[in-house]
């Protein structure tokens, strides 16, 4: 009940009625579509039931839209967007009642108007669920809950709602319909970008499976209060304080105005990216027909992008391991998405400023202050650039005599090159992970395990913290009292949380660890065992292949360790132990002697 009245109290009577129109709407949809026909039910004016039913409650949001817009004549252009929809909504079903089944089968290729319909009301009550549950998200945004709460549960509502899609019979390719364990497993590893499956993307599941993976990894790597504060921006409302706020702590921004330029870089440089590298990628199934090809296009390069490394093959991209679509294209999208969206506005910004400066000297105009790197994009540029660069050298080196044998130098270079990248929380590979030897599989461990830059759709402890650790190493032993880089000084604060990240992190691996050990109980596959957690909580999906014979204990291990590595096991504890209380007093110091 409590519950209940604080998402009452959240939404609104209104809200809450149109929500329940739409979840009403939404089950006669699912069960339209989502359920095999069998010869007893009736099945004629059962459709005809259900189809009434998805057509009425695809209206009925209309009535309360319509009355805000009715009421605020004056500010006609704030509900721009939900008022689009209410007359594109209403505007098809008066073309559908105005038109014959002729002209409906010979310029749509559907049968008759009630098809026509049943496809409008499919689509219309969905695009009325998707406008809705972003209006929840954004009220609950600016609602007083934490952060990390709020991230937390936003992460956990869509791994359920993923799961309980693809347990749809019609999300399988095969006959029956999908055991929640495994629907559980993939949507999970979809939301969290991770890439880890039990099951063949491919072949296990239909192409309605495939796209709801394919939005799952979209939202995951995004994150929902991302599309929550973009859904804001576009019908006009702008961000709110709390909201604002709210995406200010996520996305490690403080002014409002800053909050909503990155919001706008972030889906831009997500929708450019992966329209590029589909284009780029796309000469990998040119022998495919065209509808099919774009979708292969389009789906790896958001896989690619996210970081999630889900691949419709079952050996990854193995057998276009040369291709240059796989080395450079595919491989740039990941890097492109490990940056993290803070560096690449900041970055924007820099490379922007240079050419305006350059003119302005040549013209002989006042200088004005240059537009400077962070901090923050200098460590992860110069991190993950050492770390890029000396995982493709370690790797040609442990592997070149073993795995790489009686393969050309190029081509040697470009399965060290992907591996070296993948390993940085894609997922993807070109080379049989299995076979590489036990070194190679420990380094590709430690890189999986610091993983990407922060703000960006991969995983991992981040680039940054790595390197805030190193730094206070370098200055431990040279007895600095401070942690200094590029003539800055670090607030000691960050310091902390670098190191208590880097320390809950090693602790979430080594206890997940040591339980899939004792529920999994096979001997001589400890590095196995200790890649697959590494790989499930840095979210990266790399496997060598015992996810798929996990026992229903150890699949519920890698889901904790996915979930707990998406969200952060920072964030997690920060959500569990909510406000921190204000300090309000001090104990003297005393020395403890160490070592």
């Amino acid at each position: 009940m409590a519950a209940y009245k604080q998402l009452l109290r959240i939404t609104g009577a209104a809200g809450m009625a149109r929500l329940a129109c739409l979840v009403v709407g939404l089950a006669a949809l699912v069960a339209m579509v989502g359920f095999p026909r069998h010869a007893t039910w009736g099945l004629g004016e059962l459709d005809h039931l259900f189809l009434g039913l998805a057509v009425v409650l695809s209206i009925l949001p209309l009535a309360d839209r319509s009355a805000r817009f009715f009421m605020q004549l004056n500010d006609w252009w704030r509900p721009l967007l939900p008022s689009v929809v209410v007359g594109v909504t209403v505007a098809g079903y008066i073309l559908l009642a105005l038109v014959d089944d002729r002209f409906i089968a010979d310029n749509f290729g559907l049968a008759d108007r009630t098809a026509a319909v049943s496809l409008w009301s499919k689509l219309t009550v969905l695009i009325w669920l998707g406008l809705e549950l972003l209006e929840l998200f954004r009220r609950i945004s600016f609602s007083g809950w934490h952060p990390a709460t709020v991230l937390l549960l936003s992460f956990l509502a869509a791994v359920l709602i993923g799961a309980a899609l693809l347990t749809l019979p019609v999300a399988r390719a095969g006959p029956g319909r999908a055991d929640f364990s495994t629907a559980l497993f993939t949507s999970t590893s979809a939301i969290c970008v991770t890439g880890l499956i039990v099951v063949d993307t491919g072949t296990y599941w239909s192409r309605e499976g495939q796209i709801v993976i394919l939005a799952l990894i979209q939202i995951g790597g995004l994150g929902i209060m991302t599309f929550g504060a973009f859904f804001s921006l576009l019908v006009g409302r702008g961000l709110l304080i709390r909201e604002a706020v709210l995406m200010g702590d996520i996305m490690e921004r403080r002014m409002v105005t800053e909050v909503r330029s990155l919001v706008l870089v972030v889906l831009g440089f997500t929708v450019t990216c992966e329209s590029v590298g589909a284009m780029l990628i796309s000469g990998l199934w040119a022998d495919l027909p065209s509808r099919e090809r774009l979708f292969q296009s389009v789906f790896h390069s958001v896989s690619a992008f996210c970081n999630a490394g889900f691949a419709l093959a079952p050996d990854s991209f193995e057998r276009y391991a040369y291709k240059w679509q796989v080395w450079g294209a595919l491989a740039g999208l990941i890097v492109a998405g490990g940056l993290g969206f803070v560096v690449i506005e900041n970055g924007m910004r820099w490379l922007i400023d240079q050419p305006i400066r350059m003119v302005r000297r040549m013209l002989d105009r006042r200088q004005r202050r240059p537009y400077r790197l962070s901090l923050t994009t200098r460590l992860v540029w110069i991190t993950t650039l050492v770390l890029l660069v000396a995982g493709t050298a370690l790797i040609l080196w442990i592997e070149n005599d073993r795995l790489f044998s009686g393969r050309s130098w190029p081509q040697k270079l470009s399965l060290a090159w992907f591996q070296s990248v993948t390993c940085r929380t894609a997922g993807f590979n070109t080379l049989p992970i299995a076979q590489l030897t036990e070194v190679a599989l420990f380094l590709s461990i430690i890189l999986m395990f610091i993983g990407a830059s922060p703000g960006s759709t991969g995983g991992g402890v981040k680039t940054t913290s790595v390197a805030v650790a190193t730094l206070t190493l370098r200055a431990i032993l040279r007895s600095r009292p401070r942690v200094e880089v590029f003539r800055r000084t670090i607030p000691e604060l960050l310091v902390y949380r670098a190191l208590l990240v880097v320390a809950l992190s090693t602790g979430f691996v080594v206890t997940l660890t040591l339980i899939l050990l004792a529920i999994e109980s096979h001997s001589g596959r400890f590095l196995d065992y200790l890649f697959e957690v590494t790989s499930a909580f840095a979210t990266v999906g790399l496997s060598t292949g015992v996810t798929p014979e996990l026992t229903e204990g150890g699949r519920a291990v890698i889901v904790i360790a996915m979930f707990a590595g998406r969200v952060g096991p920072l964030t997690l504890f920060m959500a569990l132990a909510g406000a921190s209380a204000a300090e309000r007093y001090r104990y003297p110091e005393e020395s403890v002697v160490l070592g």
